[in-house]
């Protein structure tokens, strides 16, 4: 894509990650964008047809996330005080709902996945996605990054981890209404981005308490510019596997990786390694319940007890067949 003018006359602006976001260029190239200036919306339309048909029988393909923290373009300034509901209605919506519908065209049934504007991954704001009627495989792709521990990875001694507790209850609640309104499934598919242990901690607990399926950012750092500072990923060294982060000890979490029925509420204790969960089973499905089980608190194995079915252990996970009616599951690291 051409750079449009009069920008192209002039150098790219030297700022770092997200504030290049902020810049008069990129809004200008995202309102073109919305706008469908030549083609180019048609032209990504395209791009996810030719990629939905390619991949349309991967089996363990979790479907189609349209865009990236998409940039509502120059109106960017009033996001902040109530969201920009214009520019769901006008610009993200229909552009996500063309793009789905290309979708349809060659792949039924996978998981397209929606994004509301990129400032909400960070503010407390609302959001504006809605339902598309007949559409039963939506999906609400939402990140989670409190301001406060944005602001202490610049190198600023801010020292309000603690404040991310009420930001990240507030996100999770927000996006299981949003979901909601949507008839959507939700994942945390962007959160982390730092060393800090305990907002990683903070984060985490809040994602289990709500039944919450996420992705961290980032497994490695691999010089990435798109990031705020080199705390991203996993190790020390990008090269050395060996050289993993604390923070380790917060992501390697038990969990259920599927549950034959519907999830109810879950816990992890990373310090004792315990989990708990309780679930309604669903007769009519007769895959087991799948939980993984974190080998960095349960090194010398573990016990499983269970209110109902059948419990099968296979390294770091459990299978639990044939329960039935409400299910309590314990599992606890041996000494």
């Amino acid at each position: 894509m051409k750079r449009p003018a009069p920008y192209s006359a002039l150098p790219y602006p030297a700022v770092p990650f997200p504030f290049g976001y902020w810049t008069p260029e990129v809004s200008t190239v995202f309102d073109n964008f919305w706008a469908n200036k030549n083609g180019l919306l048609d032209h990504w339309v395209t791009y996810w047809k030719s990629v939905a048909a390619h991949y349309k029988d991967q089996p363990y393909s979790m479907g189609y996330d349209l865009i990236n923290e998409p940039w509502v373009g120059a109106e960017w300034p009033f996001c902040p005080l109530g969201g920009c509901s214009l520019s769901y209605y006008k610009e993200l919506q229909p552009a996500q709902d063309k793009a789905l519908a290309g979708i349809r065209t060659v792949d039924p049934k996978n998981i397209v996945w929606y994004e509301p504007q990129q400032l909400s991954s960070g503010l407390l704001l609302q959001t504006y996605l809605k339902s598309v009627p007949g559409e039963q495989n939506l999906g609400l792709s939402w990140h989670n990054y409190c301001s406060a521990t944005f602001v202490e990875s610049t190198g600023l001694p801010l020292n309000a981890t603690e404040s991310c507790k009420s930001f990240t209850a507030n996100r999770q609640a927000h996006s299981l209404d949003q979901a909601a309104r949507m008839n959507a499934v939700p994942l945390m598919t962007e959160w982390g981005a730092s060393d800090n242990v305990r907002a990683i901690q903070i984060d985490a607990q809040g994602a289990d308490a709500n039944t919450m399926g996420w992705l961290y950012w980032a497994y490695k750092y691999w010089n990435d510019p798109t990031t705020a500072d080199t705390k991203q990923g996993l190790f020390f060294d990008d090269a050395d596997l060996s050289t993993t982060k604390p923070k380790l000890a917060q992501l390697v979490r038990s969990y259920p990786q599927a549950t034959a029925g519907t999830n109810l509420k879950y816990a992890y204790d990373e310090v004792t390694g315990k989990f708990t969960m309780s679930y309604q089973a669903d007769p009519s499905i007769t895959a087991p319940t799948k939980i993984f089980v974190s080998p960095l608190t349960a090194p010398h194995g573990y016990t499983v007890t269970t209110s109902s079915g059948t419990v099968t252990k296979n390294g770091s996970y459990v299978d639990l067949s044939g329960a039935t009616g409400a299910v309590s599951v314990i599992i606890t690291p041996n000494p």
